[in-house]
């Protein structure tokens, strides 16, 4: 399907109504072009195709944006297409969130950061959630590559930071296990868990692994490590929200229990609801 997008690429930006939408687009004006609904991942791959910059798609739905999603699979690298998860849990909830929106948002939300040039499909709904701000680092990855250096005691305490729970065998998502000079770890959105060996400070070998055998599976490609949590709160962060909740921080049980949690850095489920009072 590669090839008969490149086919048909010519001949769609050569149309002269969505020639001169692509011509407004490269010049910073908005543009608005009517398309039935089976063309439009087509067109967005057209737009996308050569930029150096991201493209946001908004559909109304989650099921739509999923369907979106793959249709654009279809006409361009998958690498470049993600998807800007809706959580299933709410702010308020203190069930665990799903770790797999979890990371897929932090890929997202960083990728955007980076001004990568991919093209994010999300639905309404799932862009109303309240975000840490723009600058905060909250979602960038542990990056993990044959020949880079690694710590092993600073990257199991930004793990930790990151909403990952220590274990003897990392089995799951979210989980890290570290022993000798070798390191596994199993991604909030990770298809696999990895695992890293270390020669001193340097990773040696970067591979894949079975959770249920702990069995090598091949090789890994260099891997982007991303947070179980969307907040990493801290002292300034509970100061904030004390002044902002004034004296139900002090009369409340609960609240003072979680602003006491977030003041030693301990992320707990339903820690995004002081989100907007930090």
């Amino acid at each position: 399907m590669t090839s008969f997008f490149e086919m048909i690429a010519p001949v769609l930006n050569a149309e002269p109504a969505f020639a001169a939408a692509l011509g407004k687009l490269a010049g910073g004006d908005d543009v608005t072009l009517a398309a039935p609904g089976l063309i439009r991942p087509v067109l967005t791959a057209s737009v996308a195709e050569g930029r150096e910059r991201p493209v946001l798609v908004v559909v109304p739905g989650a099921d739509a944006a999923e369907r979106f999603a793959r249709q654009l699979g279809t006409y361009m690298d998958h690498e470049r297409v993600l998807l800007f998860a809706e959580r299933s849990d709410a702010p308020w909830d203190r069930t665990a969130p799903d770790l797999e929106a979890v990371g897929a948002r932090a890929r997202v939300l960083h990728s955007l950061d980076k001004n990568r040039p991919v093209v994010v499909v999300a639905s309404g709904r799932s862009l109303l959630r309240a975000l840490p701000p723009q600058g905060s680092h909250v979602y960038e990855p542990l990056s993990l590559a044959v020949g880079a250096t690694l710590d092993l005691a600073d990257t199991a305490e930004r793990l930790a930071r990151m909403g990952y729970e220590r274990v003897d065998t990392a089995e799951e998502r979210g989980q890290f296990a570290v022993r000798g000079g070798i390191l596994d770890v199993f991604g909030s959105d990770a298809p696999y868990p990895v695992r890293a060996e270390l020669f001193g400070d340097e990773i040696e070998t970067l591979r894949r692994y079975l959770p249920s055998t702990q069995q090598h599976i091949g090789d890994s490609t260099p891997v982007e490590i991303y947070p179980c949590r969307e907040v990493v709160a801290g002292p300034r962060a509970a100061q904030n929200a004390r002044r902002a909740l004034g004296q139900a921080a002090r009369d409340d049980e609960e609240l003072a229990r979680d602003l006491e949690l977030i003041d030693q850095g301990v992320a707990f489920n339903g820690i995004e609801r002081y989100l907007p009072h930090f």
